[in-house]
């Protein structure tokens, strides 16, 4: 959709959602302000709301499982071997069509490691001709100046991962040396470009460098993100995870880094209740853009035969992608993210962050306790709970 001076909106319960690509910006407006950006009223204005919009804002597009790296951190189980079951390109476009349909704005595409495929930049552009802002992830092994050229016009942004500087190698692979390599050469190119940093026991004190290289190389922001007992990272997840201590001190780290090398310092949404465990206010969970768990609300899991889950990290239900209207209102494996406000237990239903946290990492809570409807049982506010009644 589109009006004067707006290249693409959608309409929504309480208004729109407003798209712009440069600056990348996703903003929420009223029903008011709609009316003023010259975007028509929608029968959906005199809905009940809900927390759940029309459709994802954005979908993670799993293209292959197949990777160069066999790294033990990896939420799936990537190898140079894992990749029988890919969607052709022929058969990526229907699901990029009702992915269109819905007016979702992004997806960002990954792996494994998504270069293994030799038609990634036919999925790109046949998303962006869609009207779909593409983004990537990689690990940058298989990036070269021609890749960079073409991709600096595809994507919205490029995301390299990288989890600790040279000579330190962590996780059962050096990351870095390529990752640092393409994240060079795309700058160059001319592509908007991050980098993300998966946090865990072992390299929680390597973070500095990794903010500091990113600043000083032209990147425009560094996301931390949580590690994940999903896919091999199952296997050693007890023992990496982080700390206590450093799950108290992730938010302060990350304001501090920010502020002393002028970059962008984002947390992901499974850090929500290590940010709440702070109490701050909600200009500083603005900055930080801390929104808690969004499986289900906005965004979407896809996985590379065309399934859809609440998020990537998490089971799916079996829909496919290409039957959307009809998942994302009617799939029961969204129920333990869309139901958890209305129905957690303690010590979520006292607190003050329920509505921006929403029970910390589902993920998480599932590998722990086997349960869909617990809290994060690493948040330190449930630590402290679960003490207290022993």
């Amino acid at each position: 959709m589109s009006s004067p001076g707006i290249p693409r909106w959608r309409h929504e319960r309480f208004g729109a959602i407003v798209a712009l690509d440069d600056p990348p910006i996703l903003a929420h407006v009223d029903q008011e302000l709609a009316r003023e950006l010259g975007i028509p009223p929608s029968p959906l204005w005199g809905a009940p709301p809900r927390e759940a919009l029309e459709a994802p804002v954005e979908a993670h597009l799993t293209v292959t499982r197949r990777c160069n790296l066999t790294c033990s951190h990896c939420y799936q189980e990537s190898s140079p071997e894992a990749s029988g079951s890919n969607l052709t390109l022929q058969e990526w476009l229907p699901r990029l069509d009702a992915l269109a349909r819905a007016s979702v704005f992004h997806v960002a595409i990954g792996g494994g490691e998504a270069l293994t495929r030799p038609d990634l930049l036919e999925i790109a552009g046949a998303a962006r001709a869609r009207g779909i802002t593409p983004n990537l992830t990689t690990n940058g092994a298989l990036v070269t100046e021609a890749f960079a050229a073409r991709a600096a016009t595809l994507f919205g942004q490029i995301n390299v991962s990288i989890d600790a500087l040279p000579p330190v190698r962590v996780f059962g692979a050096d990351k870095a040396t390529s990752g640092m390599r393409a994240a060079a050469i795309l700058v160059r190119a001319g592509a908007r470009v991050g980098v993300n940093v998966v946090v865990a026991r072992q390299n929680f004190e390597l973070i500095d460098p990794i903010v500091a290289w990113a600043a000083a190389s032209g990147l425009v922001e560094v996301e931390l993100l949580r590690l994940k007992p999903t896919g091999r990272a199952r296997v050693r997840y007890l023992e990496e995870r982080l700390t206590r201590e450093q799950r108290e001190r992730l938010f302060p780290l990350a304001l501090e880094l920010a502020t002393r090398h002028g970059i962008p310092v984002k947390l992901d949404c499974s850090a929500a209740p290590f940010v709440a465990w702070h109490a701050p206010d909600a200009e500083r969970l603005e900055q930080f853009e801390v929104a808690g768990c969004i499986g289900s609300l906005s965004l979407l899991g896809v996985d590379e035969r065309g399934k859809t889950s609440a998020c990537s990290f998490y089971p799916g239900g079996g829909d496919d992608v290409v039957d959307l209207k009809r998942g994302w209102e009617a799939s029961a494996a969204y129920a333990p993210f869309r139901n958890y406000v209305d129905t957690a237990e303690e010590p979520c239903r006292s607190c003050p962050y329920l509505r921006t946290c929403r029970g910390g990492c589902r993920a998480v809570a599932l590998f722990l306790t086997r349960r869909d409807d617990a809290p994060d049982p690493e948040c330190p506010r449930v630590e402290d709970h679960q003490r207290a009644r022993l």
